[in-house]
């Protein structure tokens, strides 16, 4: 799979950093909705990897997207500002930008459990 790198960080290479992304990560397969311009456009996602600092989304069919935009999990009541950092496709790599917000009436945090590090994931190359 070819990650577009949005910024101009190398995002293909194995850093400590990106390594520890990707040990928190979590899979999942949640319904969210992303929305911009006032929530006036939006369109249902599919939420396919959640972690404390993003996620990876895929869309349902190829429109024009802007690179900041809301993303809302209902049923984790959750919704923040996001980012794209990378692209491949239909499928997106986001970072959130700023905190999350809980929905109201909503008490339960984010469901994200950290596994434990493989050794291979922390060798350097």
């Amino acid at each position: 799979m070819t990650h577009t790198p949005l910024t101009a960080s190398a995002e293909t290479q194995p850093t400590e950093t990106n390594v520890d992304a990707r040990i928190q990560r979590q899979r999942t397969l949640k319904e969210g909705v992303i929305s911009y311009n006032e929530g006036h456009i939006s369109t249902k996602c599919t939420v396919r990897d959640l972690s404390p600092g993003g996620a990876k989304l895929r869309l349902p069919n190829d429109i024009a997207w802007p690179n900041r935009f809301r993303l809302h999990i209902a049923s984790d009541g959750i919704t923040a500002e996001c980012e794209i950092r990378w692209r491949d496709g239909l499928t997106f790599g986001i970072e959130f930008i700023g905190e999350l917000r809980m929905d109201a009436g909503q008490s339960r945090q984010m469901n994200v459990t950290v596994p434990v590090a493989r050794p291979s994931l922390l060798r350097r190359k």
